[in-house]
């Protein structure tokens, strides 16, 4: 039994993605908007950021959508592409964080940190190292540890 955990332990084992996307991915708390129930305003976006909230993220990422083509924030991307990962919808989330990816708003260096964490999920290891980088040095505080510890098991 010792001898079998001492070779476990300094055997060289390969990184699992589907571990380490586990592990690490966490949908991303509301910072953009916060949510008021009212009955003057029920809006698209409101309600997108109400199913987000209540983890109904295959309705959350259909009303990001429709929000987002109705007033443009760049940030509704951000939101999508995390409801789109926590469903398990890797290829589109990793397309919409690239998307993301095109604008300056608050939340765009975090849009590294989770199309990392998509391209992971889909196994695509350089890919992956590639956008931890980005992250890395982009001074984010937001989960830059966690962004170099990644890495690190990667590598």
């Amino acid at each position: 039994m010792v001898i079998a955990l001492a070779i476990s332990f300094f055997w060289p084992t390969k990184t699992n993605p589907e571990i380490l996307f586990a592990s690490y991915f966490q949908p991303s708390k509301n910072v953009t908007a916060p949510i008021v129930r009212s009955e003057n305003e029920v809006s698209t976006r409101t309600n997108a950021f109400i199913a987000y909230s209540e983890m109904d993220y295959e309705k959350a990422s259909a009303l990001f959508e429709s929000a987002y083509a109705s007033d443009k924030n760049s940030e509704l991307l951000f939101y999508e592409g995390n409801a789109l990962l926590a469903s398990g919808h890797t290829q589109k989330a990793i397309e919409k964080f690239k998307e993301h990816l095109k604008f300056q708003d608050v939340l765009t260096n975090r849009s590294h940190w989770y199309l990392a964490l998509g391209y992971l999920k889909n196994k695509e290891l350089e890919n992956a190292k590639e956008e931890l980088e980005k992250f890395i040095h982009s001074n984010e505080s937001f989960k830059n540890a966690e962004a170099k510890l990644l890495l690190e098991k990667l590598k």
